[in-house]
């Protein structure tokens, strides 16, 4: 369950980052009877709440048994797959040994393949599920891709060896079609899931800079309007109090951006998607684009994509005069089509004089008053008339990139005022036509497919779908010159962390 905010300061004020209700599964110790739970000590910064709890007692072995299974959980998402030119709807079905942990012997697991299958009311199996081993006191989730669900209807779910034998089944599991026409309604949107070939993904890319060790390079403007801060005196020595942010603008060419070189970078990694950022922040006079996540359109406002009559604060219309997603969109489609493609996207920004009306903690709106001079306005270069920052500008921003540049991950950021539901609608509705699966993360102000923890991972493996997101700099997405070498992550964390992350139901 997701919630828009959370409450701060004791209910007085909101946090406009989204809040999340969990459920958790997992297996408990069984070597000896179940006395007590123990919850880990809160304090009033990190509560816990525990709205339900429920046990399934594991099974007593007998002489000579096998594994005993058991069906958990059939459940109809809203993902598909196409086979034959026919789309197939992903049954989500959990299976369980519910022998103990101590009973383990190969007698007692699943060690060769075992096939699932669905039928009922009209449901037909297309492709099974398999699963190749499952110990006692352990469990998998597989998806069985069926056709002729609907509304209401009955499913069974049958159990086959390796030889084709019956091993069981479990009936009265009821059926949802495939959603096929999206509205703005948030129960319905709600429903939407991070499609199949993201769950398999696993790995996505996601950067030169000056920023004080610790903080976030890509802060540098918000930063610099603080006065005696490390940026504040930092610009100050480098650049003197004439050069305000905008003024980094025209040194932007990106001269050395080369788009083949990057998806051939991303897939040599072994990554599935990229996360353009699709704006722009300016580091130094002699910044390039940032990558990984490259920013289409961080806190700044400075878009790397065509914004058309909503704003020219774009490199398209200044700077390097070049329209960066379509380049390397087109590149990515052209030469490396296994890529899925995304598009990083920030909701408000600091200091757009129109986003001022829906401003809320560090993304106020309004012009920045000179960083050395607070008599004095800064420009907001490339600004255009509008009536209203999210009809005519958030809006169009995020449908444009969904329909015309055709993103797969609507990778948002912040949160806040947005009409995320009116997006989502056509989002899904025009890749649904398309014969493409998109997702969304938690970001967007509702309705989220995955969360986003950010330089951090959960402690334990999560239901829902999730990415952790962090820059190889140790608190920096983008190439910080402050950091040394010796900081950067090296191979064997990087592996490491991305194995933790997998085995937590994690991107």
């Amino acid at each position: 369950m997701d919630r828009p905010y959370h409450f701060e300061n004791n209910g007085s004020t909101k946090n406009f980052n989204a809040s999340q209700i969990y459920q958790w599964s997992t297996s408990v110790f069984s070597e000896r009877a179940l006395k007590s739970i123990t919850f880990p000590p809160v304090d009033p910064s990190q509560r816990l709440h525990i709205f339900a709890m429920s046990l399934t007692p594991s099974t007593i072995p007998k002489p000579n048994t096998g594994p005993v299974l058991s069906v958990r959980q059939a459940r109809f998402t809203t993902r598909w797959q196409t086979f034959d030119d026919v789309r197939a709807q992903a049954v989500e079905v959990t299976l369980a040994n519910l022998l103990p942990a101590f009973a383990l012997s190969p007698a007692t697991s699943i060690h060769t393949q075992f096939l699932i299958s669905i039928d009922g009311s009209g449901i037909k199996t297309v492709s099974p599920g398999i699963v190749y081993r499952l110990v006692p006191a352990d469990q998998a989730r597989v998806d069985v891709f069926v056709t002729g669900s609907s509304a209401g209807g009955l499913a069974t779910v049958h159990l086959r060896d390796s030889q084709g034998r019956d091993m069981g089944s479990s009936d009265g599991w009821v059926a949802e079609p495939l959603v096929e026409e999206w509205s703005p309604d948030a129960n319905l949107l709600a429903t939407h899931e991070t499609p199949s070939w993201w769950n398999d993904a696993k790995f996505g890319i996601f950067y030169p800079a000056w920023a004080p060790p610790g903080t976030y390079a890509e802060w540098y403007d918000w930063d610099l309007h603080i006065p005696n801060s490390p940026v504040w005196n930092h610009h100050l020595e480098t650049y003197g109090e004439d050069v305000v942010y905008d003024n980094f603008i025209p040194g932007f060419t990106a001269s050395k951006f080369n788009a083949s070189a990057w998806v051939d970078l991303f897939d040599q990694a072994g990554a599935k998607y990229f996360v353009l950022v699709t704006v722009c922040t300016f580091f130094s006079l002699s910044r390039t684009i940032e990558s990984d996540q490259a920013q289409q359109k961080h806190h700044d406002g400075f878009a790397l994509f065509d914004t058309g009559n909503t704003t020219h604060r774009s490199s398209v219309y200044l700077g390097p005069k070049r329209d960066f997603v379509s380049e390397l969109f087109a590149t990515a489609k052209n030469e490396k089509p296994n890529l899925h493609r995304g598009t990083y996207y920030s909701l408000p920004e600091w200091f757009n004089p129109d986003s001022a009306p829906y401003g809320f903690g560090s993304w106020p709106g309004g012009l920045a008053h000179n960083a050395f001079n607070s008599s004095q306005l800064e420009p907001y270069t490339g600004r255009l008339e509008i009536k209203d920052y999210l009809d005519d500008l958030q809006l169009p921003h995020m449908l444009e990139l969904a329909l015309k540049y055709e993103t797969d991950i609507m990778w948002c950021d912040i949160g806040g005022p947005n009409k995320t539901l009116d997006f989502a609608t056509q989002f899904y509705n025009n890749a649904w036509a398309k014969g493409r699966q998109v997702t969304m993360n938690n970001r967007c102000g509702a309705v989220p497919d995955f969360d986003t923890p950010e330089y951090a991972t959960f402690g334990s493996t999560q239901k829902q779908r999730w990415e952790s997101n962090e820059g190889m700099d140790p608190f920096s997405y983008g190439l910080n010159s402050a950091t040394q070498p010796s900081q950067y992550k090296n191979g064997s964390t990087i592996v490491q962390t991305l194995v933790d992350i997998v085995s937590k139901n994690g991107n």
